[in-house]
């Protein structure tokens, strides 16, 4: 067959590749990658723990009570829900905890979009964390896992 008949289709599907990887790079871009965790207060960790433990039956994904963190596993997910209790995090709040690619950066991004920040990126063992208000008031924490930033 002669070149010029295939040309055009040779073209589209170029078009088309190239388009893709485009797409793929534009949803690449997306700075939130998942559900992290929930954050709860609890006025008494040891009743919490029976209830999440006994009534839910829900098992210890990790405790730190002795640092007023206690986390429970929901399923084979990797998000857990993590008590906080009261008196060591007086400022606890109900709250949710989103993993992004990079805390700076995505605080960069969203403080220059006006949205207000309640706490400022800070180093965690993990990486960074920040928190943020929704326009309801909620508390969405932000984090990402790389220590080395």
């Amino acid at each position: 067959m002669k070149m010029h008949i295939w040309l055009p289709w040779i073209l589209v599907i170029a078009l088309w590749m190239n388009n893709n990887k485009l797409k793929h790079r534009v949803m690449n871009t997306n700075k939130i990658l998942c559900i992290d965790n929930f954050f709860l207060p609890a006025n008494n960790l040891q009743e919490s723990r029976r209830f999440y433990a006994n009534t839910l039956g829900l098992g210890v994904h990790f405790d730190f009570s002795e640092k007023g963190l206690l986390a429970f596993r929901v399923g084979n997910d990797e998000a857990a829900i993590i008590l906080k209790d009261s008196s060591r995090f007086p400022d606890a709040r109900p709250a949710i905890l989103l993993q992004v690619s990079d805390v700076q950066e995505l605080y960069a991004t969203l403080s220059g979009k006006g949205v207000p920040f309640t706490k400022k990126p800070y180093r965690i063992n993990t990486g960074w964390a920040a928190e943020l208000q929704d326009p309801a008031g909620n508390v969405i924490g932000i984090t990402d896992y790389d220590g080395e930033k």
